[in-house]
């Protein structure tokens, strides 16, 4: 599989991914799951090795079963509460239930969360990792603002957090795990932007690698409406807006009248699939073969091996 994605994969120079420390990590795992008929492990490791790829059209597609075994594995806890990070740095409770032990404890929505069986809270966050099946982080920002909500999912039978109560004075208190854890279209992008402005612009080329770089073959454009080039817009976006959805944020962004707003940027993945690899029990691992690239000719929308977002937002909601 590997082998065929580092000859293959359409994004392998722009994205460097590591080859070689896949294969280190992933391929022993691998073949100890399928000496053992573990069929969890093995589509678990084969979703891991999916998103080291940092971009969402790479990964494996599971049977439904295989799949839910391998999210009660990967982020089977839950309790009783979320957690998100605010501007200012902290890290508050989101969406706790009040009847549970974090309620009684004197958890609630907002109440700030200063540590993680044991760690400082930015320290454990910062060591999590944001793996799941169909969710895999183009964009470092955007995987940085999931991080407190995937902690939060991961520890074992029960954790223990230390929390500021609402008197300001640290409490600690040991929670059990509540056990209820957890295409593209082109056509549509260039009609809905043509909408917004006067200009024609281009929307893709399509195109190849070789050894002397990116070379353009066939352009497609935005060709102008203009109807609603005055009217104010704002476009809402987030890390499930991807691909298509992608392009959509780059292009409507760059119309005057638009404003770019969320929480987190885009995905920041756009390149076609058209790679397949089928594996046992069912499962088939995706990637893309075929180069979008800009009117720079360069990988369009797709973040490098430094996973800058390339959509900036002009608006960032803010956590308060």
């Amino acid at each position: 599989m590997l082998n065929a994605m580092e000859q293959e994969y359409c994004l392998n120079s722009w994205k460097k991914p590591d080859y070689d420390a896949l294969r280190r990590d992933c391929l022993p795992q691998l073949a100890e799951a399928e000496n053992t008929g573990d069929r969890t492990a093995y589509a678990r490791i084969l979703t891991e090795a999916g998103c080291r790829f940092y971009d969402s059209h790479v990964g494996a597609e599971l049977p439904y079963q295989t799949e839910s075994d391998v999210c009660d594995v990967l982020a089977a806890r839950d309790y009783g509460f979320s957690m998100i990070r605010l501007d200012d740095g902290s890290v508050i409770a989101v969406l706790t239930e009040p009847d549970s032990a974090p309620g009684q404890s004197g958890i609630h929505d907002g109440t700030v969360i200063l540590s993680w069986d044991g760690r400082e809270i930015n320290e454990a966050i910062a060591q999590t990792e944001c793996i799941y099946p169909g969710c895999a982080f183009a964009v470092k920002s955007n995987e940085d603002v999931y991080r407190p909500a995937f902690l939060a999912a991961m520890s074992g039978d029960s954790v223990t957090v230390t929390f500021l109560d609402d008197s300001g004075k640290e409490q600690t208190a040991v929670l059990p795990d509540l056990g209820y854890g957890c295409g593209r279209l082109e056509s549509f992008c260039s009609a809905l932007v043509s909408l917004f402005t006067d200009q024609k612009k281009l929307l893709s080329s399509f195109g190849y690698e070789d050894r002397n770089g990116y070379h353009n073959k066939m352009d497609e454009y935005i060709f102008p409406d203009g109807r609603y080039k005055a009217l104010p817009a704002v476009v809402l976006v987030n890390q499930k807006c991807m691909s298509a959805g992608d392009a959509l944020a780059k292009y409507l962004g760059a119309c005057e009248n638009v404003t770019l707003m969320g929480y987190t940027a885009s995905s920041g993945v756009n390149q076609n699939i058209r790679g397949y690899i089928y594996l046992p029990d069912g499962i088939c691992m995706r990637y893309p073969v075929n180069l979008s690239l800009s009117e720079e000719g360069v990988p369009l929308i797709d973040t490098d091996e430094t996973r800058e977002n390339r959509i900036p937002l002009e608006a960032v909601i803010p956590m308060t």
